[in-house]
């Protein structure tokens, strides 16, 4: 399954089925197609994840869009509000984050996505508390995590069991390396999710940061705060990475994703996609006319 940032969607489409259905590439670097579906929902997206069998869900407005490369579907969550963030495991099936909402969707016995919810397993322990967007979901062997500003869901959907942490100074950035889920605890830095608080890794310039990510190359994590300070995580200590060159601000940055095995991607708040090799430690920004297609 791959997670990636909204503005790379018709690449990373472009990508999986390009060679079946585009016989000719658009003149953009790298060759991008923007999609519009034909689909009445307001124009505007947070998040897509692609599965194994190549299908693409997107977080929007009005909840989850849904392409199998012909066809689009919107299944909507049962308060009609916003679907955040996205994930997919192994078997295919979609989890999804909302606002005061989470669970996933799977296919009925007519192929068409329903969303079954889980965040209702977690009321009586809320005792009435919201928990409003839920921001980032991770799947791992261990527990499939929904993260709001506040709160830590943790699920085990084949058990029906929901349990929940609270950080007040609340949570950044989540991502899985060393078969582990971290998670920022901004004010601390990072822990590891092991179904317990995990044990607190900190660094002094990193404590305070807004991270723009957690990014996993490599099977390490790369910590990518606003400040321009990069470091490399190996699950044990932090290590300080070289200068980041003509990298885009990372203040103006509102995500960071592996986009291959040596290079980082940038969404930036002005619309932009940005790639950052960090062999060369040079970037590049993604420039030309988008071919559109329904």
């Amino acid at each position: 399954m791959k997670k990636v940032s909204l503005q790379l969607f018709a690449f990373s489409f472009l990508q999986c089925i390009g060679p079946l259905v585009f016989a000719v590439l658009p003149d953009t670097h790298p060759p991008i197609v923007r999609f519009s579906p034909a689909i009445e929902t307001y124009p505007q997206n947070f998040v897509i994840a692609i599965a194994q069998n190549n299908n693409v869900f997107v977080g929007n407005a009005d909840g989850l869009l849904i392409s199998d490369g012909v066809s689009w579907q919107l299944a909507r969550l049962p308060n009609r509000e916003i679907v955040r963030s996205v994930d997919v495991d192994a078997q295919g099936r979609v989890y999804v984050g909302g606002f005061d909402a989470f669970g996933f969707v799977e296919r009925d016995e007519f192929g068409r996505y329903q969303y079954q919810d889980l965040s209702q397993l977690s009321a009586e322990q809320l005792a009435g508390e919201r928990f409003a967007d839920s921001w980032s979901v991770e799947v791992s062997p261990l527990a499939v995590f929904f993260a709001g500003l506040e709160h830590l869901f943790l699920c085990h959907p084949e058990s029906g069991q929901v349990s929940f942490w609270k950080h007040e100074g609340s949570f950044g950035p989540m991502g899985y390396s060393q078969e582990r889920v971290w998670l920022q605890w901004r004010g601390e830095v990072i822990r590891a999710c092991d179904g317990e608080r995990g044990r607190l890794h900190t660094h002094p310039n990193l404590r305070k940061d807004f991270l723009t990510g957690l990014v996993t190359m490599n099977g390490d994590l790369i910590v990518v705060n606003a400040e321009d300070y990069w470091s490399l995580f190996n699950g044990r200590e932090f290590v300080a990475m070289e200068a980041t060159g003509d990298a885009p601000s990372n203040a103006s940055a509102t995500l960071a994703f592996p986009a291959s095995s040596h290079t980082l991607g940038f969404a930036t708040q002005m619309g932009q996609v940005v790639f950052f090799d960090l062999e060369t430690v040079r970037s590049e920004l993604v420039k030309g006319e988008f071919r559109v297609h329904s």
